[in-house]
């Protein structure tokens, strides 16, 4: 996530997964930064400055092998603008 405005960004949550198959994917908090440390993250950035940026990282895992094909969610932050979300795909084979 990458802070575009001219004056910085504050209250940066860490990110959920919502949507449609959500648990086909994971979040790896040990080297994500967007939103407090803890909860097995280890470093956080609540604050980003005009121009600055902090990672979600995130893994498809699949925990079933039904359905076969493409599985979608999304991924959010909450921050002081609001919920920021990027569309999520991957595909089971």
């Amino acid at each position: 996530m990458t802070n575009n405005g001219n004056v910085p960004l504050t209250g940066i949550a860490q990110a959920a997964l919502i949507g449609l198959n959500p648990t086909e994917f994971s979040i790896i908090r040990l080297v994500s930064t967007c939103g407090p440390s803890g909860n097995g993250q280890l470093a956080g950035q609540t604050t980003l400055a005009p121009g600055a940026a902090c990672v979600v990282s995130v893994q498809f895992r699949p925990l079933t092998t039904q359905p076969l094909g493409a599985q979608a969610a999304s991924v959010s932050v909450t921050d002081a603008a609001g919920t920021q979300t990027s569309t999520l795909t991957g595909t089971a084979q």
